[in-house]
């Protein structure tokens, strides 16, 4: 129930919207004393309303003028029929109307209220906006600071942990895992100790780096890592080398007076000046002869040409005939 204020009210609503409304209040009230009345004969038209359907599509396309006219004494009864009903209805005008005026008349109180609420509703929700925002910043604020603090603790876990770990390894005789991956980095990184300790996980590459390289163990590490790799070269080496056989000379028993020689048959000369060319078995290079007569035939053909060949030149010589 809403509160009675003392505040005047305006004079909005003119004395004929009034005579209106009661006139039709009046229409409404004698409607209301002969509802009765009123719903049994609106039954009576629409059953009857009901049967001259029910005739009309029974209605066949008149063919003669006569049938037409009949059709057409029929569609006037409708219509006559129809306006009978309707002014029967006349009451829904009056209540439309009356409808109208009842909701002007409310809508002239709830709409102040509405627009007062609406104007409220607007400056929550713009508080409420901006509360949000604020809140979401505060939250990220706490969440950052937070992480932060995390990350400290971690870092200074971390940095105690590693004092530990290098206290250890330098009280140590033998390499740690870490260690050994740094020789190994080592190697691989071509002698950057820097590179070295990144990759095998110290905290402080660069000063792990200074600290290593002087570490007696770790030069020792080192030299005999070396000596490994030397020893196995010199191993892979020794494997791919052709053996070395040292054969007893056997001479045979035949009379005296033969005369023996060696000399060389060439099998497959592709692959004989391929193992030339390549140092292999320490063959010569003065098996691969130069024909000069071939050269003489090449120059005849190619003349200037042939200085393009690398350790030649082609000269012309004039004789007087």
């Amino acid at each position: 129930m809403a509160k009675k204020t003392d505040v005047k009210v305006p004079e909005v609503v003119e004395s004929g919207e009034l005579a209106l409304v009661a006139a039709e209040g009046s229409a409404l009230e004698r409607f209301v004393v002969g509802l009765r009345q009123f719903f049994s004969e609106a039954l009576q038209f629409e059953s009857a309303a009901r049967q001259t359907l029910g005739r009309a599509k029974q209605w066949k396309a008149p063919t003669s003028k006569e049938e037409d006219q009949v059709l057409v004494d029929r569609v006037r009864q409708a219509n006559a029929d129809k306006a009978v009903i309707e002014k029967h209805w006349q009451i829904t005008q009056v209540v439309h109307r009356f409808h109208r005026r009842l909701t002007a008349a409310r809508d002239r109180g709830v709409g102040p209220l509405e627009e007062a609420v609406g104007i409220g509703n607007a400056l929550h929700n713009g508080y409420a906006e901006v509360e949000r925002r604020r809140a979401r910043e505060e939250e990220d604020r706490l969440r950052r600071e937070a992480e932060e603090r995390a990350r400290k603790a971690r870092d200074k876990e971390l940095a105690d942990l590693e004092k530990q770990a290098v206290a250890a390894e330098e009280a140590s005789q033998d390499l740690s895992e870490r260690e050994r991956r740094w020789v190994a980095e080592w190697f691989r990184n071509g002698g950057n100790a820097t590179a070295a300790a990144r990759f095998a996980g110290f905290q402080d590459p660069i000063a792990t780096a200074a600290r290593l390289t002087t570490s007696p163990k770790i030069r020792a590490a080192i030299e005999a890592q070396r000596s490994a790799d030397i020893l196995a070269a010199q191993l892979e080496a020794k494997k791919a080398a052709p053996l070395e056989v040292k054969s007893a000379k056997v001479e045979a028993e035949v009379a005296s007076g033969d005369a023996s020689r060696w000399c060389c048959e060439i099998l497959d000369e592709t692959v004989l000046i391929a193992a030339v060319i390549g140092g292999k078995h320490g063959i010569p290079w003065d098996v691969l002869m130069v024909s000069q007569v071939k050269l003489n035939e090449y120059a005849r053909g190619m003349h200037e040409q042939l200085d393009r060949w690398p350790g030649v030149r082609a000269h012309k010589k004039t004789t007087i005939r």
